[in-house]
């Protein structure tokens, strides 16, 4: 059975007081971390997830770039979305994999805290953003493709990844002014 402790807010009266000390007690007598059973089992997954995410993402990125004959806007669209997983994956995973082993305190600081969420919010905007600008341009090549083949250039998918990045960021900025006023 799980307890609910009660939330007490520092003040002057004794009984305050007691409680704020009965809290200080309760979070030294809390584990830093989960046992060992699950800790080292997720770190292990987390490692590995992030070793083959590096490899495979850093991978992507160097083929497409070397190859000439890779530079399409197909191959450019799976190029932002191996940027937006390594975003997340180095933003994101490092800190997880430190946060299973100690939960407290935190050690990273609120500028990092923000950092990592405006990383993260901006990652799954600039996925999702990617792949819906895919999507159409895959859709005018099936449905219109006379229409695709005079409009379908190259110069065409670099300007819809920048502007999807930008959108993705303009985006994400919102999240973490709400995020941080929170704190």
């Amino acid at each position: 059975m799980v307890h609910q402790l009660p939330v007490v807010t520092t003040g002057s009266t004794m009984e305050n007081l007691e409680a704020d000390l009965y809290n200080a007690t309760i979070s030294e007598l809390r584990p830093k971390r989960d046992p060992l059973y699950i800790v080292v089992p997720m770190t292990i997954l987390y490692s590995f997830i992030f070793v083959t995410g590096l490899v495979g993402n850093i991978s992507t990125c160097i083929v497409i770039s070397r190859n000439r004959h890779m530079h399409t806007a197909t191959n450019y669209y799976l190029f932002s979305l191996a940027i937006s997983d390594l975003l997340l994956l180095v933003s994101g995973l490092p800190q997880e994999m430190y946060y299973i082993w100690s939960r407290y305190p935190y050690v990273f600081g609120e500028t990092f805290c923000l950092l990592r969420g405006l990383a993260a919010e901006t990652s799954a905007n600039a996925t999702v953003l990617t792949i819906t600008a895919f999507t159409v341009e895959r859709y005018v090549a099936i449905c219109h493709p006379f229409l695709a083949h005079t409009i379908s250039k190259l110069s065409r998918a670099v300007k819809f990844i920048i502007a999807v990045w930008i959108i993705a960021l303009a985006f994400a900025i919102p999240q973490v002014r709400i995020y941080s006023s929170n704190i």
